[in-house]
């Protein structure tokens, strides 16, 4: 990242993703806690991202079947202590 001067990282989570076991078999199928976990996901790397590289810009986002979801900062900077 520094040898190329990247200043934006973009993170990104979808439902009914394989790599986590689906929507249906990992969460049964309920949505909402899929959202809360990735959600948690995301609030993980954001804190692994800015604690690496503080002055990079690092933006969150869901992806699910009704639309593409920005997690704001304050969301993300709520659980990193």
């Amino acid at each position: 990242m520094r040898l190329h001067g990247t200043d934006r990282v973009i993170l990104m989570l979808h439902s009914d993703c394989g790599a986590y076991g689906g929507l249906h078999k990992t969460f049964n199928g309920d949505e909402a806690l899929e959202v809360a976990h990735h959600r948690d996901e995301l609030r993980h790397g954001y804190g692994v991202m800015r604690g690496a590289f503080p002055a990079v810009k690092v933006e969150c986002y869901f992806v699910d079947f009704a639309g593409v979801w920005r997690l704001e900062s304050g969301v993300l900077q709520d659980s990193n202590p």
